[in-house]
Parts: C-alpha cells; sequence; structure tokens
C-alpha cells in the first residue's frame, strides 16, 4: 500500500515535470517565431499585445507548474521516508522473529536432548540392575 501511493505520487510527479517542459518548449516557440499564426492572433485586433498577454498568460503557468513541482517533490520525498521507515520497520520485525524462531528451535532442541538423556540414564541403570553380579572366588 505504501509502495502504491509513492508510486502514485510520483507519477504525478512526473507528469507535472512534464507539463512544465511542454510549456517552456511552448515559451520557446513563441519566442523564437514571433510572427507565427494561431487562431488568437487572427481575430486579435492589436497583434503585439495579444502576444505578450499570451506570454505572460504562458510565464504564469510555468510558474505555477513550478510550484506544484517543487510541492510534489516534498510529497515525494515524503513518500520516501515513509517506504524506508516501513522497510526499516519490517526489517527490524523480521530480525525480531528470526531471532525467536532460533531461540525456540534451541529451547525445544535442549528439551529433547534433556529427554533423550533422562532415557537413555534409565536403560542404563535398568541394564546395570540386570547385569549378574560377578561373584569373588
Amino acid at each position: 500500500n505504501t509502495l502504491r501511493k509513492r508510486d502514485r505520487v510520483q507519477v504525478q510527479h512526473d507528469q507535472l515535470v512534464e507539463q512544465v517542459a511542454k510549456k517552456t518548449e511552448n515559451k520557446r516557440r513563441m519566442l523564437e517565431n514571433p510572427n507565427a499564426v494561431t487562431i488568437s492572433t487572427l481575430f486579435a485586433k492589436d497583434t503585439e499585445t495579444n502576444k505578450q498577454t499570451r506570454l505572460e498568460k504562458v510565464d504564469y503557468r510555468i510558474d505555477e507548474l513550478n510550484k506544484q513541482v517543487d510541492t510534489s517533490g516534498e510529497k515525494m520525498r515524503n513518500a520516501d521516508d515513509t517506504v524506508k521507515a516501513e522497510y526499516d520497520k519490517w526489517n527490524e520485525n523480521k530480525r525480531t522473529d528470526l531471532k525467536a524462531t532460533f531461540v525456540d528451535f534451541a529451547d525445544r532442541n535442549i528439551v529433547y536432548f534433556q529427554k533423550c538423556l533422562k532415557a537413555w540414564q534409565d536403560a542404563l541403570m535398568v541394564l546395570q540392575e540386570c547385569e549378574p553380579k560377578s561373584e569373588k572366588s
């Protein structure tokens, strides 16, 4: 779930960066070719004022998108920190669980071998009782 959320934040960030790149490219084209004919320039009375207005709008939109990129970058860093924290927590839980499993395994082996020792001690006592006592001549 955390990884999916981080991926969504990454996709949103990438889309914003892409939009900034497109707007910047549009602005570059407008500046390189100021005489380009667009639908808005066909109907405008004062084309120079219209071009200046369009440039201002593009600049404003680029500034807004850059602010959104900064915000989404911060969200992405927070999401990265959350993923890292959850990964570290998962690793700690894994280590704790593995340690508990090995301790439990060792405890069970101790009990098993204590039972084996007891069984052999009992068997030895039975064998010693059954052994004929050697008589001295």
